[in-house]
């Protein structure tokens, strides 16, 4: 391997910028569930399409960060970086109210927008610097690129698979026991709206369970972007009012009315298994899903007709 006209200062520019690259791809890999949330969000994408949209987005910050670290294509590399760095800042801009993390680097070092023009705008002055003509020589060039595109898309496709890939690969089963939920309806323990007549969404979860969190932001969104009236979703919890309100906050996810009931009487309905979703009307369940197979147009086609 051989640098052309290169010296220190030029490589290790360049290194940096390929690492911060990087390392923004594997921590937003690491925490993509909320990634996958994030990109969501924005209303602007189905479910699915979000899920392949976050890992593609991943994958080409890897591949670009390697590029800059093996000094492959320096000029491609280049003006690619200054593009996306100059299109999320612009991006930062328009959302500079905003006190939220911008996961650009996933939840593992949170970043307001404010903070993360700085960081942006010091890159790109540093990418400045970076000559164009200095590139190494390797043997099989085109084979190591070919490489490195397809391990970085293929990667994070198998490290965490979309929810809609996962469940075809593995058999997801979603149980309720229903003589349970029954009894339940019954009761219709401190719910001002009968859950019982019309369509419903009662969504079950544990205010510690992570997935929970993650299935309750989604719901979140997903009721928002398809106008589903609030009184239409109940969540039922166990445990203590203090954790319930972190559970929200945390998640990040519209308060629904809700209910507590016993850890036992929760775990016998769900038969263990949390979150539970369940589609119901006029009492009858119609579908459940967890947190693996909430299906996005089935809600919104049982809402709408």
């Amino acid at each position: 391997m051989k640098i052309l006209k290169g010296n220190i200062f030029q490589l290790s520019i360049r290194i940096f910028i390929g690492i911060v690259f990087l390392l923004s791809a594997i921590f937003k890999l690491l925490s993509i569930d909320s990634f996958e949330i994030f990109v969501y969000s924005y209303q602007l994408f189905s479910l699915n399409f979000s899920y392949l949209l976050a890992r593609f987005l991943i994958s080409s910050e890897a591949v670009l960060g390697l590029m800059l670290i093996l000094g492959i294509s320096p000029k491609f590399t280049k003006y690619t970086s200054l593009g996306i760095l100059a299109a999320f800042t612009v991006y930062l801009v328009l959302v500079l109210n905003q006190e939220d993390n911008c996961h650009c680097f996933g939840e593992f070092l949170e970043m307001t927008p404010k903070e993360s023009i700085f960081k942006n705008i010091g890159l790109i002055l540093m990418v400045l610097f970076v000559r164009t003509n200095h590139e190494f020589r390797y043997r099989f060039k085109k084979l190591i690129l070919s490489t490195l595109i397809v391990v970085s898309f293929v990667l994070p496709l198998i490290v965490s698979p979309p929810d809609f890939i996962y469940t075809r690969i593995y058999s997801i089963n979603t149980e309720v026991n229903e003589e349970e939920f029954a009894a339940f309806l019954t009761d219709q323990i401190d719910f001002p709206t009968d859950i019982s007549q019309g369509k419903q969404m009662l969504c079950f979860y544990g205010p510690s369970c992570e997935f929970c969190k993650i299935t309750a932001g989604k719901i979140s969104i997903l009721a928002d972007k398809f106008k589903i009236n609030k009184a239409n979703i109940s969540c039922v919890f166990f445990g203590n009012e203090e954790k319930i309100k972190d559970f929200f906050t945390i998640s990040d996810s519209q308060e629904f009315e809700y209910s507590i009931i016993n850890a036992g009487t929760f775990l016998q309905i769900t038969e263990g298994r949390m979150p539970l979703v369940v589609l119901l009307n006029d009492g009858v369940i119609v579908e459940k899903f967890g947190s693996r197979n909430l299906n996005e147009t089935f809600i919104r086609t049982f809402f709408e007709e």
